[in-house]
C-alpha cells in the first residue's frame, strides 16, 4: 500500500462542553455551540487549512458535532463520508454525566482514573480498543480510495488520543499529552506498513 497522509481535526466545542465539564462519548450527540463554529472559522484562516483545502476524501463520525465541523470545512465543495469507526469512545456508565456527579457516584473508579488516565469507565471502552478501532477504520478508508493520497478526518479527542499514543508507542496513561483541543489538528503519515505522527 502506497504512502498516505491523514489530516486529523477535532470537532468544534459542543453546547454540552461549553458551559460545564460533561463526559461525552459515542452515546451523546449534542450540536456545536456558536463558539464551536467560531473555532472552525479560525481554523480555516490558518496555514494548516490551506494545506487541506484541496483534499478530496473527507471523513467524519456519525455524531453531530463531527458532522457539523466537516460540513463547514468541506465548504460545500467536497463529498463528506460518514464512518462509524470514527465515533468517540464508549464512556459506559459515565456517558453524559457531569464529572462532579461521576466523582460522587463512582468515587473509587474516578480516583483511580485520576491516577491512571487510561483506566476505562465502568462498562466503557479501553484505550487499546479505541486505538485499534481507529487504525482499522483508516485502513478501510485507504482500501476504499486506493488512488487518494490525502484524507481529511474530523475526529474526537478520546479516540484520537488513543490512536496517537498507540502509533507513538506511548503508554496509554500518557493519553492526555496526545489530546487535541477543539479544532486542534495533527498530521499522520502511513508508510512502510505503519502510521507515524508528523
Amino acid at each position: 500500500m502506497s504512502d498516505r497522509t491523514f489530516y486529523l481535526v477535532r470537532h468544534g466545542v459542543s453546547i454540552l462542553q461549553e458551559n460545564g465539564r460533561v463526559c461525552l462519548g459515542k452515546g451523546s450527540d449534542p450540536p456545536l455551540a456558536p463558539s464551536g463554529f467560531e473555532q472552525i472559522e479560525k481554523l480555516m484562516e490558518t496555514s494548516f487549512f490551506r494545506r487541506v483545502k484541496s483534499v478530496k476524501a473527507v471523513y467524519c463520525s456519525p455524531l453531530l458535532r463531527s458532522k457539523q465541523t466537516a460540513v463547514v470545512l468541506a465548504e460545500g465543495m467536497r463529498e463528506i463520508r460518514v464512518e462509524s469507526g470514527l465515533s468517540e469512545m464508549d464512556m459506559g456508565l459515565w456517558e453524559g454525566m457531569h464529572f462532579k456527579q461521576i466523582e460522587k457516584e463512582f468515587p473509587l473508579q474516578y480516583a483511580l482514573r485520576g491516577l491512571h488516565p487510561s483506566v476505562p469507565p465502568p462498562a466503557g471502552e479501553t484505550f487499546a480498543e479505541a486505538a485499534s478501532r481507529m487504525e482499522e477504520t483508516l485502513f478501510r478508508m485507504m482500501e476504499a480510495h486506493p488512488k487518494e493520497k490525502k484524507f481529511l478526518v474530523v475526529v474526537h479527542t478520546g479516540i484520537a488520543s488513543a490512536f496517537l499514543c498507540h502509533i507513538a508507542n506511548k503508554d496509554f496513561d500518557e493519553n492526555r499529552g496526545c489530546r487535541l483541543t477543539h479544532c486542534g489538528h495533527a498530521v499522520v503519515k502511513y508508510r512502510d506498513g505503519g502510521f507515524e505522527k508528523k
